[in-house]
């Protein structure tokens, strides 16, 4: 069971659709550390990802450029 620490809303890259986040813990703090790592993981992903994107797109600007 996960605890709810805060919560807000906001729009994504400050426009578009509102976005609520919620933020939550667990109550014991080996789980809290489990959860923990596996967000780390994903937001790592994410980020990883995103940056491949944003490459992808400036090798296309320069190829057009060209």
């Amino acid at each position: 069971m996960r605890v709810l620490l805060r919560q807000w809303k906001a729009k994504h890259e400050g426009k578009g659709t509102m976005v609520t986040h919620e933020e939550s813990v667990c109550p014991d703090n080996e789980c809290q550390e489990i959860v923990s790592q596996k967000f780390a993981a994903i937001r790592q992903l994410r980020e990883s990802t995103e940056e491949r994107r944003r490459n992808l797109v400036r090798r296309k600007r320069v190829k057009i450029a060209s």
